[in-house]
């Protein structure tokens, strides 16, 4: 996360989550008439990404599934597919699993509001320190959360 706010800061002003653009669109008086286009860039970005990671690991996708007899489409693929999206913990329902998102959300944009505050002597008070504090909040939300609806438990049952 860091390290795509370091690249993308110069650019779009790090604008990598369409909620994150959504949210300043609605407080900060981020211009409405680049949301669309934002949002745009930003869910091809994912995609192009998967791409990649798809291209990069495919013959490891292909070897796992043979070395674990596994039948791409499977309940038995889900760890593979896990890479690609997320699914909810086996506990939870699709409005829990909903909640839980929702919930991580709020506080990543309630965290980037604070940061942004100039009135908040507690932010990050270089520019270039912005994208670590960012990338620390989405990776304590990650171990928080991850395991109910994120990759982490599917991850590490692949690279178990």
């Amino acid at each position: 996360m860091s390290l795509a706010l370091y690249l993308t800061a110069a650019t779009s002003g790090a604008h990598i989550n369409p909620a994150v653009t959504l949210s300043l669109a609605i407080y900060h008086k981020f211009s409405w008439a680049k949301v669309i286009p934002y949002m745009f860039a930003q869910i091809a970005g994912t995609f192009t990404g998967a791409a990649l990671v798809y291209g990069l690991y495919h013959n490891g996708f292909l070897h796992y599934e043979a070395t674990k007899e596994i039948i791409r489409g499977s309940a038995d693929s889900q760890p593979l597919a896990s890479i690609f999206s997320t699914f909810p913990a086996p506990y939870l329902n699709h409005f829990q699993a909903a909640l839980v998102e929702m919930t991580m959300t709020a506080f990543l944009i309630a965290a980037l509001f604070a940061f942004i505050d100039e009135r908040n002597s507690f932010a990050p008070s270089k520019k270039a320190f912005f994208p670590l504090a960012v990338g620390l909040v989405v990776a304590a939300l990650g171990g928080s959360f991850g395991t109910l609806t994120g990759g982490i438990e599917s991850s590490t049952r692949f690279c178990s």
